[in-house]
C-alpha cells in the first residue's frame, strides 16, 4: 500500500492542529496539509522552492536511516 494511501488511513491528516503541515517527499502529493517539492517546475523560483524542500527533505531521511541502524524504535 502506498505510504500516501497509509497516511491517510491513520487519521494523521486530521489530527494537525490549524497552521501545521507535514513536510514530504514527492511520492505524498495529493493533500493540500502536505508540502511536497513540486513535482514540475515551471520558473526558476519552483524549482529554487523545491530545491530547498529536497534539502531538508535528506536530513530527515538521514536520521529515520539512523533510527532503523541503530533500533531504535524496534521496541527491543
Amino acid at each position: 500500500m502506498p505510504d500516501f494511501h497509509l497516511t491517510q488511513l491513520s487519521g494523521l491528516l486530521h489530527g494537525l492542529l490549524p497552521g501545521e503541515f507535514i513536510l514530504a517527499d514527492k511520492g505524498y502529493i495529493g493533500d493540500w496539509k502536505i508540502i511536497t517539492p513540486i513535482k514540475y517546475p515551471a520558473n526558476d523560483l519552483e524549482y529554487y522552492l523545491s530545491y530547498l524542500l529536497s534539502s531538508h527533505h535528506w536530513i530527515v531521511e538521514h536520521v529515520l536511516h539512523r533510527f532503523k541502524i541503530f533500533k531504535v524504535l524496534s521496541g527491543n
